[in-house]
């Protein structure tokens, strides 16, 4: 519990005035601090469900972050790659034929580069955790990841509740 409290802590950070209204509104910010949010929720379900000690914490939360950030850098690279695509549709245009397949093999190319991610994680998470643990890990993660893109279609964020209450596989 404690750790929760410090991760939780340190992820938001403190800002004794806040942002102006003006920060607020801007779209940007608002991405990013759906993301700070997202993170620090993350952080706070994976600590919570893993029950890890203080050691178990000193080690895996390291080997996490440099999972996350190359998680990260795939999001990215993948949304950058679907920009044309978004842009078109919001402009009201169809895709061509070629530029459905070229869509779909994209969205298949990333799918199997998160996969690869994660299998490249699983020796590196082993050995700071048990297998059970590693198990529960990935059961977090994609739960935490369905519930995200389930939700990201009418803007409503899983809440600690929702996650915390789903049964494990």
């Amino acid at each position: 519990a404690s750790l929760i409290v410090v991760f939780t802590f340190i992820s938001f950070g403190i800002n004794a005035q806040g942002p102006s209204k003006e920060v607020i509104n801007n779209k940007e910010y608002q991405s990013k601090e759906h993301e700070k949010n997202k993170e620090s929720h993350q952080i706070a379900v994976i600590t919570q469900k893993l029950d890890l000690t203080v050691e178990e914490a000193q080690k895996f939360w390291p080997v996490f972050n440099e999972y996350h950030n190359k998680q990260k850098q795939l999001h990215k690279t993948k949304q950058e790659s679907m920009k044309t695509f978004r842009d078109k549709k919001q402009k009201g245009e169809k895709l061509t034929d070629a530029e459905l397949e070229k869509k779909i093999n994209l969205q298949l190319e990333f799918k199997q580069k998160e996969l690869d991610l994660l299998k490249e994680y699983k020796a590196p998470f082993s050995k700071v955790l048990s297998l059970e643990k590693v198990a529960k890990l990935y059961h977090i993660l994609d739960k935490f990841n369905s519930k995200h893109h389930k939700n990201k279609g009418c803007n409503k964020k899983a809440t600690p509740i929702e996650l915390e209450e789903e049964d494990e596989e």
